[in-house]
């Protein structure tokens, strides 16, 4: 393989509905390998999801009592407040909620939510159940750009609504060209190789 320039990589503006791609050699233990939605991205900082750790463990099921048979996986957003659930989904005229950048949908009528699950009407294609978010003040994620930590590309829905959390960062990183795929499979640390 060639080698890869990642200073040539057009990246997207930072703006709402864009996906962050962690530079496929980033150390960081909370964002190594990962894809974020950005949700939210304004003066005051930077909130963005995390759309491909999935909890092994946790079903739906577990955290929301409302629906005890929902076998749909929780993802982990990010290392902020993982008590706290967060909603993306592509039925807004179902369950209501943000609509961001006519990309995906952020928030939703919990009961709404809820009273469709039950009744069949939406599946894990339709919606992610995502605790705990990610967030930088001011300037924070500019500043870790300039350091080349993260890619920025425009985010499509099939992608941030993605059931193959393996899958997710590979295609994420080929939405900069096909050789730029197969950097999902290194090792995220050279040095031990």
């Amino acid at each position: 393989m060639d080698i890869l320039d990642f200073k040539k990589i057009k990246n997207a503006p930072l703006q709402d509905g864009t996906l962050l791609v962690a530079e496929p050699f980033l150390q960081d233990s909370n964002f190594a390998r990962t894809v974020l939605f950005i949700c939210q991205h304004d003066a005051d900082g930077t909130c963005a999801l995390v759309i491909n750790k999935k909890d092994a463990e946790t079903t739906v099921k577990d955290v929301v009592p409302d629906l005890p048979n929902c076998d749909f996986p929780v993802w982990i957003g990010g290392p902020m407040e993982h008590n706290k659930i967060f909603v993306l989904h592509n039925v807004p005229d179902l369950i209501n909620g943000q609509n961001v950048q006519n990309i995906i949908t952020f928030g939703a009528d919990f009961d709404k939510l809820t009273e469709c699950i039950l009744l069949g009407l939406i599946d894990e294609k339709n919606v992610k159940f995502i605790l705990g978010y990610s967030g930088w003040d001011v300037q924070q994620l500019e500043d870790e750009m300039q350091e080349q930590s993260w890619f920025i590309t425009n985010a499509i829905q099939p992608l941030v609504l993605s059931t193959e959390a393996e899958k997710i960062y590979e295609n994420a990183l080929a939405l900069f060209g096909n050789q730029y795929r197969k950097l999902a499979g290194f090792t995220p640390n050279p040095q031990l190789n």
